[in-house]
């Protein structure tokens, strides 16, 4: 699914959106020309076409894996994160070969139970 957004705001960049939204900008540029004739002609708006990581979000409760390494990474590493809500990640429900691991599968954990720890503590 793609979808088309036109704006004049520069200062959103294409990380930010990665990182705030489950999507992928796939395509980020000055759309030249755009700023309209005349005495006071305004500034070029700004093209992003932006791909919306559809699988991922469809799939992420009752996937089991994903051949594209994009949604099988971002389902693991939610999953390897479950330890915040006490649930301990089983390499059955990891996509990717690094993230079945028993050391990676530990580490999460552990730093999933700190974390709890730090907020138990702070209440």
């Amino acid at each position: 699914m793609e979808i088309e957004i036109k704006a004049i705001d520069f200062k959103t960049n294409a990380e930010a959106i990665e990182y705030a939204y489950p999507l992928q900008v796939a395509r980020y540029e000055l759309r030249r020309g755009s700023g309209g004739a005349g005495r006071w002609r305004g500034g070029d708006g700004l093209y992003r076409e932006i791909e919306l990581l559809a699988a991922a979000c469809h799939g992420h409760t009752h996937g089991r894996s994903h051949p594209e390494v994009t949604v099988a990474t971002c389902w693991d590493a939610d999953r390897l994160d479950l330890g915040r809500v006490g649930i301990e990640p089983h390499s059955d429900y990891l996509c990717t070969a690094e993230a079945r691991r028993p050391e990676t599968i530990a580490a999460a954990h552990g730093r999933a139970l700190a974390w709890l720890e730090l907020r138990d503590r702070k209440r």
